[in-house]
């Protein structure tokens, strides 16, 4: 997260949302019950149809869909760029996300039950 916050500071936003999907993969691959918890929210029918049809965005413990996406579904997950820039708003926002999770991690606060998702996330 400090080359996130570097990247900021030098008005780099697509190396500092990089930054955070980074911490974010390590995340999912260094804590197991982040990922399973994370796929029970992604196996939601209310996810499954939102992120479908583009109206959700977020949904808990699953990388904002703004600028960036990160294909969870291959070996090795990587970030992917809808267009060529970030804003700071959408690098702020993924740096906010990725703290909140680490802290729920680091606190052990991150269960989520998948019945109590529902539309308007």
């Amino acid at each position: 997260m400090e080359n996130c916050e570097t990247s900021l500071d030098k008005d780099d936003f697509n190396e500092a949302v990089r930054s955070c999907a980074d911490a974010y993969i390590y995340i999912l691959n260094e804590f197991p019950a982040v990922r399973d918890a994370l796929q029970a929210i992604l196996d939601n029918e209310i996810v499954k149809e939102g992120l479908s049809t583009g109206s959700i965005r977020n949904a808990p413990l699953m990388w904002p869909r703004y600028g960036a996406k990160i294909n969870l579904d291959t070996d090795k997950p990587e970030v992917t760029f809808d267009r060529r820039h970030m804003s700071f708003v959408e690098a702020i926002n993924y740096q906010e996300f990725t703290l909140a999770l680490i802290f729920d991690v680091q606190n052990d606060d991150f269960e989520v039950d998948p019945s109590k998702v529902r539309s308007g996330i």
